[in-house]
């Protein structure tokens, strides 16, 4: 019985929020990547995103349990935005950070009409 990927995701707050809805129905969820991503963020692309796995056992159910979430957000979705300067100024400030790139944007939860 080994881990089985569920889902991956670029962006913190929709991995956590999986990763709680998989834990509040009794399954055991393990974020991978998250420690390593939380230090280094810019990293999020080379080493794939954060990964979502579960038991093999409870991998049918998590699955099916993220799909019924998913669905019943329709509407719903997480807005990334950054302004131009954001952009312009992520490069200056990733080099006084000591040459890493920092992504400058904010997210939140947005409903569509």
């Amino acid at each position: 019985m080994g881990l089985r990927l569920v889902a991956h995701y670029y962006e913190p707050v929709e991995a956590l929020v999986a990763r709680s809805v998989i834990e509040a129905a009794g399954m055991l969820a393990i974020l991978q990547n998250y420690e390593w991503l939380s230090v280094m963020p810019y990293h999020v692309g080379p080493l794939g995103g954060y990964r979502l796995v579960v038991s093999e056992f409870d991998l049918d159910d998590a699955v099916a349990l993220l799909r019924d979430v998913r669905d019943d957000l329709e509407g719903e979705s997480l807005e990334v935005r950054a302004s131009l300067v954001d952009r312009l100024a992520s490069p200056v400030w990733g080099f006084l950070a000591g040459g890493a790139p920092i992504p400058m944007r904010g997210c939140r939860w947005k409903k569509t009409p």
